[in-house]
């Protein structure tokens, strides 16, 4: 649930290097950065119609700057703290699904814990989740279970994750290198990251569910892009439904753009 297929998305809201990968629905405000206010992140998305589905967090990062400006290498003060609380509080009031933070980056690496602690608090009272970035052994860290499946990627593909990230676990992680189970795999990537949201119209099939579905064969998945040839659509993924209509037919972009913002909690 990290993404960064916001970027680019006034030029591209068909959002094909998301749609010939499987997913329905992108996460975003990632790494510290968000819209803000969050209600403008959702008016963007009633404007442009994409054609998958969009959440976002909102950014610590963000928050943050907003509140100390240019002064921001130092722990903020109790009262710029609470300032952030009403931030943040407001974000998720207008439907945001967590708080993200980049701890690696300006200005929210010289965040303290206890700033952190206090606005993850807030976010709690939500229902929301808090994630930062961390790096792992890949293989030990598929298989924990309350690890969930991301792409980290953007819409235009100058990654190879950008274009391949779930095809690449089902590839790699599920069939060849076997760490991973395929119905353990799916439920990381949809059941579970939509209860995370708390979409739980969402993630599985059943009757009165949204119907978000992705096709594809297991045998023949396969992401294919490479570094310096990123963009390349992944083998394997036949049909994409989003919101009941087919966005990928038969491995080819259809017009259809059903997608919409999505609240923690329900829809836009």
């Amino acid at each position: 649930m990290h993404s960064h297929a916001d970027r680019g998305l006034d030029d591209a809201p068909d959002a094909a290097s998301q749609v010939m990968q499987g997913i329905t629905t992108a996460v975003v405000g990632q790494d510290g950065g968000s819209e803000l206010p969050i209600a403008d992140f959702y008016e963007q998305m009633a404007r442009l119609h994409p054609a998958i589905n969009y959440a976002t967090a909102v950014g610590h990062g963000t928050v943050r700057k907003v509140v100390m400006g240019g002064d921001y290498k130092r722990a903020a003060t109790a009262g710029e703290i609470d300032t952030m609380k009403t931030l943040v509080d407001r974000g998720m009031r207008d439907g945001a699904v967590g708080l993200s933070s980049g701890l690696e980056y300006d200005p929210g690496f010289y965040a303290s814990t206890d700033e952190l602690a206090a606005l993850g608090a807030v976010v709690a009272t939500y229902g929301g989740y808090y994630a930062s970035m961390s790096e792992s052994d890949l293989v030990t860290f598929v298989k924990h279970p309350l690890v969930l499946i991301c792409s980290d990627g953007g819409l235009s593909g100058r990654h190879p994750r950008g274009y391949g990230s779930f095809p690449r676990v089902l590839a790699r992680y599920v069939r060849d290198l076997g760490a991973i189970a395929l119905p353990d795999a799916i439920a990381k990537m949809t059941g579970r990251s939509a209860a995370q949201l708390g979409a739980n119209d969402r993630g599985v099939v059943a009757p009165g569910k949204k119907a978000d579905l992705t096709i594809f064969d297991p045998a023949a998945v396969q992401d294919r892009g490479v570094p310096g040839n990123a963009a390349q659509a992944p083998a394997g993924i036949m049909y994409v439904i989003v919101n009941g209509q087919v966005v990928l037919d038969n491995g080819t972009m259809t017009k259809a753009r059903p997608g919409r913002g999505l609240k923690r909690g329900g829809d836009q």
